[in-house]
């Protein structure tokens, strides 16, 4: 497949348009997964100059999204060992959070080993993406019930994100 680029959503979109974009959602497009699909679609990533940029097609992402669908599938576990900065809070952290709760009306858990790190995610990433969903994906969803300003996101019928500390005890040890 060759790079899938986004132009945006129409500005009068009507009612037909978005029914069309949730099938998207689920069964994926453009030789993408529906999860990837959101992500390039709906996302907004916050870039290191402090602008809201959609996200840029990358074949790693590819990979990543259909690797996790395929685990899903077979009801296994993803294993992914990365470099910093790579945008994996962004796709697990963000995206994933969001298509749960939005698509499946799913709760969602964040959970980040400090509560600095846990802040920085939910409001950077998933905040910031929320924020940015057009109004009519989020009409139905209170758009400022943040509890204490950043742990909890209602999303309605059933969909939150939640954002948990872990305790150290329940850590995984890494080094670089």
């Amino acid at each position: 497949m060759e790079d899938f680029e986004f132009k945006g959503h129409p500005e009068n979109a009507d009612a037909s348009y978005w029914e069309a974009e949730k099938v998207k959602w689920l069964n994926g497009s453009d030789g993408l997964t529906g999860r990837h699909y959101f992500f390039l679609t709906m996302g907004f990533v916050l870039s290191i100059t402090g602008k809201a940029d959609r996200p840029a097609y990358r074949d790693a992402d590819k990979f990543v999204f259909e690797e996790y669908e395929r685990c899903l599938k077979e009801g296994k576990d993803l294993l992914i060992i990365h470099r910093k900065e790579y945008g994996i809070s962004t796709i697990f952290g963000a995206n994933e959070s969001l298509y749960n709760a939005i698509v499946f009306g799913a709760p969602c858990l964040i959970t980040s080993s400090d509560q600095t790190s846990l802040t920085a995610m939910f409001t950077e990433k998933v905040r910031f993406f929320f924020d940015r969903l057009p109004n009519v994906v989020t009409a139905k969803y209170k758009r400022t019930n943040f509890i204490t300003g950043i742990k909890y996101l209602g999303l309605g019928h059933g969909g939150f994100v939640f954002g948990l500390n872990t305790k150290k005890s329940d850590r995984l040890a890494t080094f670089r």
